[in-house]
């Protein structure tokens, strides 16, 4: 194949690139300024790497095509076969065929982020059959809705083997998307310079078919600055006309050199190219219909555009931009509006008649609405902020009812596309200007959102009563204005009383809408809940079917997304773990990045809740880790929570307390109880973990008044009750023990909620020992056990064993204390719960009884048990350890003897506990 004249290094580059993505990740970026040959050169490496068995995704957009919301992604897939999209997870199917207009839109918006997931999804799966190269041409025209998925999608591709090649007219744009890839094995950045008069020479020869005199060429060479396009143009000038003195025509600039080509033209030839050069993707067809056809075909003898497919293409991009600069502004403005009235796509119609009409126009502003829902049904929510932006701008000014309208509509999509700070800023003088009534109410409702986001609670309750103030009979609008006032309180019986109100709206309204039927049910479950009736479950689940009915459900759906939240606080952990794994996949699936830190941090206190401690410290970190790249603040406070009280349960009481009070800190700052509440509940666990009884006390007075305030009574949502009761019998403050010990059983018999009651019977063990009632001590102990065994936690069923074993020791019971401390320390061991192992092998040796420890293991005994607690077999130990499988399991066998456990999941946990 031959490649471009006089750039045989810039090949051998091309090739090497080529070779490097069919073996890895590699990324090749061209930069030049215009005409320097930059689309050449990237041509010759698409046509080498598809000779080499190459799959490639081409994608080359002009700067008229710039504005068109996924033009870039629609040409990228252009030739990708249709059974590809099928196999994709189903929203990231349609969501990929939508935006590519393989498929109509329907009445719900297609979500951007599903876009970029599916375009991983589908490269990843190209990339899993054979080498795959996306390239794009003139990044600088890339539309913003392309850059931005296919940028999301690159960005996940990993290591796999990928190449990316892209073109940029230097100065303009940005090298964004060469940096989206995970650290490609090869990466280089290609400027291209001015070509030499030799190679100019054979440029010419080859494109004009004119053979330069030596010091034509060199004349040329200094004019054009070694740009090839350029010295094309003027080689081609000097074969029409000769009225220099040594018979050269050097025009000063391209605008005149091209008005010097076009000069040729006849009034039809050069009418259809301004019209090919103002359309953005002109084809035969078009032109044809508004009559140009031989204008066309005249503008492809000289060789200014050629047909390809039905395409009209400038033979340069250069030659486009020039055409348009010689036009007067009236002839442009008049060629957009003839395009607008013969387009029937609602973006491009819209976008014409905007560039046909910059001033105010009613005609022009309702083009744009309609423009606007078409880009929103499309997913392509910045383009369509773009266009209803611009149908603002065009509403005449008497009109502030359509104004008012389209402002609202333009928050409420700067909102759905992230913006929550420039959607306020849009709404902000809502109550001076803004009509009365639906409007105004609408504009609050958005508020309310975005307050809750930016600013405080209380100030989206403001916004929240002033939408209630302002809907008026509307019974959709005054439910939504209730509703949300539901959500923002933290008072049970206010969350009640708004529940009622709405569902009231809802019934005498006759509004049938599934959505808002389904967030008033979730709404109220969850304040019955709040106010420590317990969980409804059959409430529950009849609201989850509700917000699906008719419709595909969404990551983004109220009840999807209480309910597992419901359910972990009630104990249903498995159903908890279930609904949050069904949430997460189809928040990936979606794209909907944002959620899953919400998701992600629900797993670690579930986790802990049910013994999985080591698999808690990695949900911990996922969370945090989640939270970091969605730039979520809230989020990586809970997520810093996590991880500090995971530390305590595992005794790493150093690490749990630095967290915590970083998560203090900051709650106390941003003035926000319930991190607060959350921090001080896990410092005053760490100090009562470390046997600090006042610093325990301290903290969870603390945490108690937080949750009072929070409006908390459900034992399930905040359980440092037991930890806090424990500090105040250890300090002698029995009567407010014995208070909040009546408080913890009352509100765990209402909720019905047995981990709760079993620990309030600890507690009551514990004020009993205190008095010095042994009998009464031991028969709650039992009954907390027997409350035990109906819950998955065997780490509350060990304290209450603890318990019960320094009763029995204070009462001289010396073998009873023995069989209760030592089942303890065995659960304490196992789970590696390292601060309570520690105080009951204490508790065991005042009774004359040792316990092994991990400490006491030989040397290659750890060494057997720490190979094997990481994971490698019997075999892959023995390799490591320069010793037989046989001795390995003799080893083993005496580890688990001395740790008195019987399984590798075990010893992963005792061993997790000696780090």
């Amino acid at each position: 194949m031959n490649g471009p004249i006089g750039r045989e290094a810039e090949r051998e580059v091309a090739a090497i690139f080529v070779a490097a993505a069919a073996d890895g990740s590699a990324v090749l970026e061209i930069v030049g300024e215009g005409g320097i040959g930059k689309t050449t050169l990237f041509r010759f490496a698409v046509e080498s790497a598809r000779l080499a068995g190459t799959r490639v995704l081409v994608c080359g957009l002009t700067e008229a095509e710039s504005t068109m919301s996924f033009a870039g992604l629609t040409d990228l897939l252009h030739d990708v076969e249709i059974d590809l999209f099928e196999q994709l997870p189903a929203p990231q199917g349609r969501a990929l065929a939508v935006a590519t207009l393989r498929e109509a839109p329907s009445d719900s918006a297609i979500d951007e982020r599903a876009i970029g997931t599916g375009l991983a999804s589908l490269l990843m799966t190209l990339s899993e059959r054979g080498p795959l190269v996306v390239a794009i041409d003139d990044t600088q025209w890339l539309d913003q809705a392309s850059a931005d998925v296919v940028a999301f999608a690159l960005h996940r591709l990993g290591s796999r083997s990928v190449g990316l090649l892209t073109c940029r007219r230097v100065g303009m744009g940005a090298s964004g998307l060469t940096a989206t890839l995970d650290a490609p094995h090869w990466k280089r950045t290609l400027a291209l310079r001015g070509m030499s008069a030799a190679a100019l020479f054979h440029v010419v020869r080859e494109q004009v078919g004119v053979t330069l005199s030596r010091p034509t060429l060199l004349r040329i060479t200094e004019a054009a600055q070694g740009n090839p396009f350029l010295a094309v143009e003027l080689g081609r000038a000097t074969t029409s006309r000769r009225d220099t003195a040594d018979g050269l025509f050097l025009p000063d600039n391209l605008q005149l050199l091209v008005a010097h080509r076009l000069s040729a033209l006849s009034d039809e030839g050069r009418d259809a190219l301004l019209v090919a050069a103002c359309a953005g993707r002109p084809t035969l067809a078009l032109l044809t219909e508004m009559g140009l056809r031989l204008g066309v075909e005249e503008a492809e003898a000289a060789h200014v555009v050629s047909v390809e497919e039905g395409r009209v293409l400038f033979e340069h991009p250069l030659l486009s931009a020039a055409v348009v600069q010689a036009a007067s502004p009236p002839a442009i403005r008049a060629t957009h509006a003839r395009l607008g009235a013969s387009s029937s796509e609602p973006e491009a119609r819209a976008r014409h008649l905007a560039l046909a009409s910059p001033e105010p126009d009613a005609l022009t502003s309702v083009a744009l609405d309609e423009a606007t829902v078409s880009a929103e049904a499309r997913g392509a929510m910045v383009a369509a902020a773009e266009l209803a932006r611009l149908a603002l701008d065009r509403t005449v000014a008497i009109d502030v009812n359509a104004a008012w309208r389209r402002r609202l509509r333009l928050a409420q999509l700067l909102h759905a596309a992230g913006s929550a700070v420039e959607a306020g800023a849009v709404l902000a003088d809502v109550d001076r200007s803004c009509p009365p009534g639906r409007l105004r109410a609408e504009a609050n409702l958005v508020l309310t959102e975005v307050a809750y986001q930016t600013t405080t609670t209380e100030r989206a309750l403001v916004h929240a009563a002033t939408a209630l103030d302002e809907a008026g009979d509307d019974a959709s609008l005054r439910a939504r204005a209730l509703l949300s006032l539901a959500a923002l309180t933290t008072d049970g019986h206010e969350m009640v009383r708004f529940v009622a109100l709405a569902r009231r709206c809802l019934e005498d309204g006759q509004v049938a809408d599934p959505t808002l039927l389904a967030w008033a049910a979730i709404e109220d479950v969850s304040a019955r809940f709040s106010l420590g009736e317990g969980l409804d479950r059959t409430a529950l689940d009849q609201a989850l079917s509700l917000e699906r009915t008719g419709r595909k459900w969404r990551s983004g759906d109220q009840v999807a997304a209480i309910r597992p939240v419901l359910l972990k606080w009630a104990d249903e952990h498995e159903e908890a773990l279930r609904g949050l794994a069904e949430l997460r996949e189809r928040a990936e699936q979606e794209g909907n990045e944002g959620l899953l830190p919400y998701v992600i941090g629900h797993v670690p206190g579930i986790l802990l809740h049910v013994d999985r401690f080591a698999e808690a410290v990695a949900a911990s970190a996922e969370h945090l880790s989640h939270a970091l790249a969605t730039g979520q603040e809230g989020q990586r406070m809970q997520a810093l929570y996590n991880v500090s009280l995971v530390d305590a349960h595992l005794g790493k009481l150093h690490e749990a307390a630095a967290i915590g009070h970083e998560v203090l800190t900051w709650s106390e700052v941003h003035v926000d109880r319930w991190m607060e509440m959350s921090a001080s509940g896990v410092l005053g666990f760490t100090a009562l973990s470390a046997g600090d009884l006042s610093q325990a006390r301290w903290w969870l007075d603390r945490w108690w008044s937080c949750s009072q305030a929070e409006g908390i009574v459900d034992p399930g949502v905040s359980r440092f009750h037991g930890d806090h009761i424990e500090a105040l019998i250890g300090l002698g403050a029995l009567a407010e023990a014995t208070a909040q010990t009546d408080i913890l059983q009352h509100r765990a018999e209402a909720a019905r909620r047995v981990s709760a009651a079993a620990v309030a019977a600890r507690c009551r063990a514990l004020l009993a020992a205190t008095a010095g009632d042994q009998p009464l001590a031991l028969s709650f102990a039992d009954t907390a056990l027997e409350l035990h065994a109906a819950c998955p936690s065997d780490f509350d069923r060990a304290r209450t064993l603890l318990v019960k074993g320094v009763v029995h020791r204070r009462a001289k019971e010396k073998g009873s204390a023995k069989k209760c401390l030592e089942e303890a320390f065995a659960i304490f061991a196992r789970l590696g719960a390292k601060a309570f192992s520690t105080r009951t092998e204490s508790e065991l040796e005042r009774i004359g009884t040792r316990v092994t420890s991990a400490f006491e293991l030989t040397a290659t005994e750890r060494r057997i048990a720490e190979l094997t607690a990481s994971g490698l077999t019997n075999r892959q130990v023995a390799e490591q350890s320069f010793m037989s499988p046989k001795t390995v399991e003799a080893n083993l066998a005496r580890v688990y003897r001395k740790l008195g456990i019987t399984s590798r999941a075990e010893l992963g946990a005792v061993m997790l506990q000696m780090k």
